[in-house]
């Protein structure tokens, strides 16, 4: 019906036109198209007739010689609709009748089968509980295998998103601590305490044991990774929603753990090398005799200095980023022996002097620097710090040079996008050199 003038509209079309069942838009392109075709006028005008002729025949002999209806007309389809669900209601309970009766008649091939269910169960059940077996079991050797080793101090390093300290715990030096003050010690002290979690030796199967004992709700998981078991209880009470402590395979020690608290706050604790025993002191009368006979050194021995802490390492990265020695000078920062190492290679004695004046006023911090070779000094080895354009110029330059007005106006252009590059990987090496040195 796209295109009536070219088409004439079948009989269906007149017929449903006449019976006004036609949309809006047919009807009219139909319309359209009788006023112009007098052929499918005749049509139409034909089925109208022959529908007239039908009422008629309707209203004088069915009316008048068939007997009125017994009710009135109804929806035959609800009906319908009704048998088919009393039909389906019927097929599922015989179906099911069907199936209890053929499992009666056959009761012998269904018991291995019930058998086999209720052992599935067993074994899921058996299953969900063994983790809290294999905890509490494992948890008690390892107790039972500290208790061998108890008054041995050992060094642990406890860590959080703001902090890092050192503890020596397991003698009379458990309260010896460094690398943090007094109300960040005192912070961390109240998470333990509120968590009911021991703040006197944190990182041992004892302490693990009597937070995880008092737990109203509790859910362990128990794996062996490498070298390690790894044992993770969580709660839904507590201040301490999460802590997993990892045993060594061999001798069931702790050697680290890891505390979620519901603030999201997190502490991570890790065994450290214990430091070498120092050997006993030496009697006044053989030291004296010693160093009569030791030959003297060339330089005067430099006072016990204090030990450097990260706040130190931060000032040394701070004051290197401020000189942009941290970018363009192979320099390393490392602490050692209590010091703060700044070690360069190939570097200009100007240079040198510059590094050394601006960390001079940083305390604890050693600065040593090899001979510059003639490599690192090389015009080659530099990253120039303009651009030149070479004479062969390429379709992008030339747009280039047109849309910044010449020659000279790009590179002057490519000398600004360098040191705004330059600026640019500057700061984000010295966040990178952070984040690896510090997380």
């Amino acid at each position: 019906m796209s295109k009536l003038g070219m088409r004439h509209p079948t009989d269906e079309q007149l017929l449903r036109f006449a019976d006004g069942e036609l949309s809006a838009p047919e009807a009219g392109e139909v319309r359209g198209h009788l006023r112009a075709c007098w052929q499918c006028r005749t049509e139409l005008e034909e089925i109208e007739r022959t529908i007239g002729e039908c009422v008629r025949y309707r209203k004088i002999v069915l009316e008048t010689c068939l007997p009125p209806a017994p009710a009135k007309w109804f929806d035959i389809y609800w009906h319908f609709a009704d048998i088919d669900e009393s039909q389906r209601r019927g097929r599922w309970a015989n179906r099911a009748s069907e199936l209890l009766r053929a499992a009666l008649r056959n009761w012998r091939l269904w018991v291995p089968a019930f058998v086999t269910l209720v052992l599935i169960a067993v074994v899921v059940q058996r299953f969900r509980q063994t983790p809290s077996v294999s905890a509490a079991e494992l948890l008690h050797k390892a107790m039972a295998a500290a208790e061998s080793r108890s008054g041995t101090p050992r060094r642990i390093q406890i860590r959080t998103r703001t902090h890092r300290l050192t503890r020596v715990v397991g003698s009379a030096r458990t309260a010896a601590m460094t690398g943090a003050g007094p109300d960040s010690l005192a912070r961390i002290e109240s998470m333990f305490r509120a968590a009911h979690y021991n703040w006197e030796d944190p990182l041992s199967a004892k302490s693990y044991a009597e937070w995880r004992n008092q737990l109203p709700d509790k859910r362990d998981e128990v794996t062996s990774e490498r070298d390690r078991y790894q044992l993770r209880t969580t709660t839904s009470s507590g201040e301490l929603v999460e802590a997993t402590l990892q045993l060594s395979l061999q001798d069931l020690r702790a050697v680290e753990g890891t505390l979620q608290f519901r603030n999201r706050e997190w502490v991570e604790i890790t065994e450290l090398p214990n430091v070498p025993t120092l050997p006993p002191p030496v009697p006044a009368e053989v030291a004296d005799a010693a160093s009569a006979l030791s030959p003297r050194p060339s330089k005067p021995d430099l006072p016990a200095a204090r030990v450097a802490s990260l706040g130190d390492e931060l000032k040394v990265l701070a004051a290197l980023h401020e000189l942009g020695a941290d970018l363009g000078d192979p320099i390393e920062v490392m602490p050692l022996g209590g010091q703060i190492l700044v070690t360069g290679r190939g570097i200009a004695p100007e240079r040198q002097r510059e590094i050394r004046d601006g960390l001079a006023a940083i305390p604890g911090v050693t600065v040593r620097f090899s001979e510059p070779s003639t490599e690192a000094l090389g015009p080659e080895g530099r990253i120039p710090r303009s651009i030149s354009v070479s004479p062969g110029t390429s379709r992008l330059q030339a747009e280039l040079e047109k849309q910044l007005g010449g020659r000279a106006a790009l590179e002057q252009f490519a000398d600004q996008v360098l040191e705004m590059t330059e600026a640019m990987m500057s700061r984000a090496h010295a966040l990178r050199r952070l984040a690896q040195r510090f997380s």
